[in-house]
């Protein structure tokens, strides 16, 4: 490549991706509600209520909701990590509930550092 030409514009290759894609999209709508006569426009416009009312739902309810379940989810995590550790090793000893942790034992090489 030439170091003179400039690289080229990405901005306009989407740009015309999206404007062949809206016209091409209103063709196929206007073709299909020719063809319906006239009952496409309702479904589709029927299809757009019900998209704008599940999204009115999730910014009300579900990004709210998110919070809540995921300190639950965590929560469900950790006990299932610790499940999983004493399946795998199940003659581990287990600290006595409300024990508490001893500090870990310094080996040869610990001490040279």
């Amino acid at each position: 490549m030439n170091e003179s030409t400039p690289p080229p514009n990405a901005n306009r290759e989407t740009m015309l991706a999206l404007m062949l894609l809206t016209i091409g999209g209103a063709f196929l709508f206007l073709f299909l509600n020719f063809v319906s006569l006239g009952m496409f426009f309702y479904v589709a416009l029927i299809t757009g209520v019900v998209g704008l009312v599940a999204s009115f739902h999730y910014v009300l309810w579900g990004r709210g909701l998110l919070g809540e379940v995921s300190l639950e989810r965590e929560k469900f995590l950790r006990e299932q990590a610790k499940e999983l550790e004493q399946i795998e090793n199940p003659y581990a000893i287990q600290p006595r509930p409300g024990a508490r942790p001893r500090p870990p034992r310094s080996t040869p090489d610990d001490r040279i550092q």
